[in-house]
């Protein structure tokens, strides 16, 4: 996809949500809690390659998140939450002449941790999690990281979401560490 035409569709969404409000605001920001589903689209980068296989950059994720932050709570705060999801990564296995053989895994991962609430909308956590690993092998990686995100309110239910962070695991032998940047849409 042209990335111009994302970034233009991104700001036709948020100017009709600006131009969309009433002033009968605090109707729809009830006391719900921000929990919700989540579906996103980014890119990811490994930092730390290993020597057999690479990640392509692309990748899209489904998840829940559970927070204990409600849509009016103040700034400033910490809450604890809680998300399990799933990954669609493309890994490509590294193969001595310049071809590439390469496949869509589905990582599932489950991670909690500390959320803090730096503004109306923006988020800061950190999270110790579980990834499954499908490709080559089939074990479990715990990790740890840190994350910001960004909700965009466009209705009572639906937002608009930006997301980045950094993931590394435990490994013995060295500790890759993993940048992404995601946007998607949350439904709360």
């Amino acid at each position: 996809m042209n990335f111009k035409f994302f970034i233009f569709v991104l700001l036709l969404l948020i100017s009709g949500r600006i131009f969309s409000q009433s002033n009968n605001k605090a109707f729809y920001e009830s006391t719900n809690l921000l929990s919700r589903y989540r579906f996103s689209g980014g890119y990811v980068n490994l930092l730390l390659e290993d020597a057999g296989f690479e990640f392509r950059h692309p990748f899209f994720n489904l998840s829940f998140r559970s927070s204990g932050f409600e849509k009016t709570s103040p700034s400033f705060q910490i809450k604890l939450s809680f998300e399990p999801g799933i990954n669609g990564l493309i890994v490509s296995k590294k193969i001595l002449d310049d071809g590439t053989d390469f496949n869509i895994f589905f990582v599932p991962y489950a991670k909690f941790g500390p959320e803090m609430k730096l503004g109306r909308n923006v988020f800061l956590g950190g999270s110790l999690g579980l990834i499954l690993i499908t490709y080559e092998k089939f074990f479990p990686f715990p990790f740890l990281g840190l994350n910001s995100f960004y909700l965009i309110p466009m209705n009572e239910k639906l937002n608009i979401e930006i997301e980045s962070g950094f993931h590394t695991t435990f490994s013995p032998e060295n500790l890759p560490l993993l940048f992404y940047i995601t946007a998607g849409v949350s439904f709360n």
